[in-house]
């Protein structure tokens, strides 16, 4: 079996950047999403800065910082919409749809390290292994299928809400 050359690693690299620049991409047009629907809000009724959501571009810091973001926006959202005496159809705007990102993203993350852990303690070679791995892989992208479809639906909610907002004010 030959040796991966230079040339060979330098094409994985660029591929690898490719591949990250494309899902990143997305996520840093929700995030501007995201910070425009708090720059919406008044001060007074903002539960964080429009700048804090930059922070799920943190590695694993972001499993935890989701649900701060998800709740703290749709606890802004619910004391704008209530100044301003606007009804929609959700007590915490975007809540349920946000909720369920954040809590698809903690299983996910937890089906893919616990049975990392387990390989390590066990040893890679066994058949069952080799199986567990397809398994956790099928879950995986079951997993990220139904994430990428409440991603969308929650960005699309959250734009809604800002679109809202906004005419709101032309009106007034």
């Amino acid at each position: 079996m030959p040796a991966i050359g230079f040339q060979e690693i330098l094409i994985i690299f660029f591929l690898a950047l490719i591949i990250i620049g494309i899902c990143l991409i997305p996520f840093i047009f929700f995030l501007i999403e995201l910070q425009n629907t708090l720059k919406v809000v008044k001060n007074e009724n903002r539960k964080m800065k429009p700048g804090q959501v930059w922070l799920l571009l943190i590695p694993l810091f972001s499993i935890y910082w989701y649900f701060e973001v998800v709740g703290k926006i749709a606890d802004s959202l619910q004391a704008e919409f209530k100044e301003r005496n606007i009804q929609v159809g959700e007590e915490k705007p975007g809540y349920s749809f946000g909720s369920v990102i954040c809590i698809l993203g903690v299983v996910s993350f937890l089906i893919f390290i616990i049975p990392r852990l387990l390989l390590l303690a066990t040893g890679p070679s066994n058949l069952g292994n080799i199986q567990l791995s397809a398994l956790i892989l099928f879950f995986n992208f079951i997993i990220g299928i139904a994430n990428l479809v409440f991603f969308i639906m929650y960005w699309v909610k959250i734009n809604g809400y800002r679109n809202k907002l906004i005419e709101a004010k032309r009106t007034a």
